[in-house]
């Protein structure tokens, strides 16, 4: 029969790993003032449109693999949407704007 080793042994082996360390690079802020950036709307499509008496436009970003719903004046990730038309959204974000078109 084999013997277990004791928890000593593998509390040995888990203290000299970083089990719980935060990597710096999912920790480090992004997007902040007087660094540079990357375009805002890189990677952002869109979807579809929702009609209706508060139209929402479905955005996807293709960097993350995340899908919105945004009404307009409501934003995500630093970018909001600005108006909503038929086939179209303006997106704003600090200065710059983009229209998406289906």
């Amino acid at each position: 029969v084999e013997k277990i080793p004791e928890i000593s042994f593998y509390e040995e082996i888990v203290s000299k790993k970083p089990v719980f360390r935060v990597l710096a690079q999912d920790a480090a802020p992004t997007n902040l003032p007087g660094t540079l950036s990357q375009d805002p709307f890189e990677g952002l499509v869109l979807v579809g449109i929702l009609p209706g008496a508060s139209p929402q436009a479905i955005l996807e970003n293709t960097k993350t693999q995340r899908t919105f719903y945004l009404s307009s004046g409501e934003s995500s990730d630093g970018v909001q949407v600005e108006e909503i038309g038929g086939d179209s959204v303006t997106l704003g974000s600090g200065l710059s704007q983009k229209k998406l078109s289906l």
